[in-house]
């Protein structure tokens, strides 16, 4: 009689564990997922500094090159990783800090809404707070998602969860057979393995801006359109929108200025007067202009997503370090 495929991976996890063969350093399964997830991140997206709010097709996306799993279609978003990943052979490790996750390895995190869309399917905006994020963490400091990022997720600084938004969910890695199938398909080696990467305090500072003013939106966007004061905070808040648009982790600003300008005209008069008061010269006002198109264009669809919308602000555009 057949053993389950689920009961196989089990006793060789207890196996694993008992022989203390479950080494913290990546297997050639993770160092392939790895070694794809670098190639398709930089000619896919151009190694952007941030997620654009596409992480599950660039992490899907990178698996199926890796060929690891066997992936070859739409794995959900982010969060639906939790149950589309492990029939590819994946396991949760267990690990829950993304700082000891080996890499290679396949990180989920939850938002505060997930499990209203889990148990719905709906969502809102911006959309990683239902659908969550998810990213192969690299070896060289960075997070290898639909950009190439310093940081895990929204909302963690310099490797630590700070704001609390992006909740690890699990940590992904091959199973004991998957590992097995390919232990001797290792990639060459590739240079400047370990590093850490240090946030700069003019990166930190963008990722907080761009925090605090998706907060306040949101908190707009909530308030009832009868509301007098609706137009002129929006408005307000589109100058800290144009500062912190290189810093916009998964595409979070952009999404929410987007939807403010599908569901008020008045705030989309505001945006149009505030887009008209700057130069057409300003690096900012083009980069917010850009982002918000592609958000608009964007709009409804999930994160696994490949539809052919304005590209995104190129990496370090307008100085942003």
């Amino acid at each position: 009689m057949a053993i389950p495929r689920a009961l196989t991976t089990a006793m060789l996890l207890l196996a694993a564990a008992v022989s203390g063969a479950w080494a913290a350093s990546p297997s050639c399964a993770e160092l392939l997922i790895l070694a794809a997830a670098k190639k398709n991140v930089a000619q896919r997206f151009g190694n952007a500094p941030e997620s654009g709010g596409r992480c599950a097709y660039g992490v899907r996306t990178s698996l199926e090159l890796s060929r690891v799993g066997g992936v070859d279609a739409g794995l959900g978003n982010a969060i639906d990783y939790l149950d589309s990943l492990p029939p590819h052979g994946f396991v949760d490790s267990g690990v829950r800090d993304p700082n000891a996750a080996v890499p290679g390895s396949v990180i989920v995190f939850s938002g505060p809404y997930s499990a209203r869309y889990l148990a719905t399917g709906h969502y809102g905006i911006p959309a990683g707070d239902w659908l969550g994020h998810v990213t192969i963490k690299g070896d060289d400091g960075y997070y290898y998602t639909d950009g190439r990022t310093a940081e895990p997720a929204l909302g963690w600084e310099n490797g630590r969860d700070v704001e609390k938004t992006r909740v690890v969910s699990a940590v992904f890695t091959p199973d004991p057979a998957l590992t097995a199938a390919f232990a001797h398909s290792c990639p060459a080696p590739t240079a400047g393995a370990a590093a850490i990467a240090v946030e700069s305090p003019a990166r930190a500072a963008g990722h907080r801006l761009a925090w605090s003013t998706a907060r306040g939106l949101g908190e707009v966007l909530a308030l009832p359109s009868s509301d007098a004061s609706r137009a002129r905070r929006f408005a307000a808040l589109l100058e800290d929108a144009r500062r912190a648009i290189p810093y916009d982790q998964e595409g979070a600003l952009a999404q929410l200025v987007a939807r403010a300008l599908a569901v008020d005209a008045d705030l989309r008069s505001a945006y149009d007067a505030f887009l008209r008061s700057r130069p057409a010269s300003d690096c900012l006002t083009r980069a917010l202009a850009s982002a918000v198109s592609r958000a608009q264009c964007l709009q409804g669809a999930g994160q696994d997503d490949g539809a052919s919308c304005p590209a995104p602000p190129a990496a370090g555009s307008c100085g942003a370090r």
